[in-house]
């Protein structure tokens, strides 16, 4: 049993709590580290986009799931429906809901039991038959019936699906619709045999699947379609042969393939970071293998969408970071507030950018520490609030010193655990 005191100060923190704004008690709601039993006062916010946020969470206790699996709003349902850690026995229940959309949450769920997958997969909602056959925990014998669904967005997802059997991948290469076979070609499990005689029909599919064979790359990397060469220079798979020719290709579209492969060597990244065309600078920019040299010199690039993706990259050193906070363009300060690797203070810095969309990825960076982002509850933009709110580096403690002057310190971990 909780003392009186705590009683007294639990209700006293819920309430300042409660009293926040929308967007804040929405974070909250939404974020994995809130403690449960403020989950359980959030269950009930007359707002439903809260309510939403809390059926979504994985952390928010069971009862409470099933609940909120009768809420009136059916995109509390449908978050309820998709939540891993619902119990099977509210999914069985949401899987008859009268609203497409929650059984859709249910299906598509990859803990919803057999038994459930199966009423679903012959479900009358083409919507929610689909959301069956993308579902990666599907039986073998369901994939095979949805296999030959009337519906080809259906099909579609079978062909898409990385559980479907290749025997499956095998026949639905000859679907008659262009959308299934492009599945087919895009599908990592698909055969190689299968994968060739696709090269002709579904070139794009083909030539980005990173389970195609150098023989058939080497093939489209001279199509006469520039796309799909560039489908080929993006391929992690490519050999460098091929990438090396296709990174003096006429067209910049293969080009910058080859800038953003992973698997570009860097003396083809050293030769493309002094292209013509701002798109294959930007590229190259944004390749994660990309050196620190050549960020470098990127950074002073002319052209900001070459610079943002400068800002953008782990791979930037943190003084050329701290430099590009203070870029007269407010695009590249916003990839400096997402990147990772930026320094604390500087991210501290960009928390008082005078724009919005700085602050607001500031709140959504992930090394983003609890003190900077309890400051963020407070900003006036609601979607900055909203982000700081749902991190789940924000501890309760710093939510509660940022907002409430306390007489003494709170032991959250105390006020929020299970009665008795």
């Amino acid at each position: 049993m909780k003392s009186s005191d705590e009683v007294t100060m639990l209700s006293r923190v819920t309430g300042v709590i409660l009293a926040q704004t929308l967007e804040v008690r929405s974070g909250l709601g939404r974020n994995p580290n809130t403690p449960a039993g403020l989950l359980t006062a959030l269950s009930t916010d007359q707002a439903d986009k809260v309510r939403h946020a809390v059926a979504a969470n994985s952390n928010t206790p069971a009862h409470i799931l099933t609940t909120l699996a009768v809420d009136l709003e059916d995109s509390v349902r449908n978050a309820v429906g998709g939540n891993s850690c619902t119990p099977a026995a509210t999914l069985r229940a949401l899987a008859t809901d009268q609203d497409e959309w929650v059984r859709s949450g249910v299906a598509e769920n990859p803990n919803a039991p057999t038994d459930i997958l199966t009423t679903l997969a012959t479900d009358q909602a083409d919507d929610v038959r689909s959301c069956v056959a993308g579902n990666s925990n599907i039986p073998a014998g369901m994939v095979a019936m949805l296999a030959t669904d009337p519906d080809e967005g259906v099909r579609g997802k079978v062909a898409g699906n990385s559980s479907t059997p290749v025997g499956i991948l095998t026949t639905l290469a000859t679907d008659l619709e262009d959308s299934v076979r492009l599945e087919v070609a895009s599908n990592s499990n698909t055969p190689a045999g299968t994968l060739a005689s696709l090269a002709t029909d579904e070139p794009h599919g083909v030539a980005g699947n990173p389970s195609t064979p150098a023989g058939i790359l080497s093939a489209l990397a001279i199509s006469e379609n520039s796309f799909v060469r560039n489908l080929v220079a993006s391929n992690p798979s490519t050999p460098a042969d091929i990438l090396a020719a296709l990174a003096s290709d006429q067209s910049h579209s293969p080009r910058c393939g080859v800038a953003d492969n992973a698997s570009t060597p860097e003396s083809l990244l050293t030769n493309l970071a002094t292209d013509r065309f701002d798109s294959v600078r930007h590229c190259v920019a944004h390749n994660p293998n990309s050196p620190g040299h050549i960020l470098a010199t990127l950074a002073a690039d002319r052209a900001k969408f070459v610079r943002s993706n400068v800002a953008d990259n782990p791979n930037t050193p943190p003084s050329i970071l701290t430099m590009l906070a203070v870029d007269k363009d407010e695009y590249v300060r916003s990839h400096v507030a997402r990147n990772p690797s930026t320094p604390a203070g500087t991210l501290a810095a960009l928390a008082l950018d005078p724009d919005t969309s700085v602050r607001h990825w500031v709140a959504r960076n992930a090394t983003a520490g609890a003190d900077l982002l309890a400051t963020l509850i407070a900003d006036p933009n609601p979607l900055v609030q909203w982000k700081a709110a749902a991190h789940p580096s924000l501890t309760m403690q710093a939510l509660l010193g940022a907002i409430e002057p306390w007489a003494e310190p709170v032991d959250v971990t105390e006020i929020w655990r299970p009665a008795n």
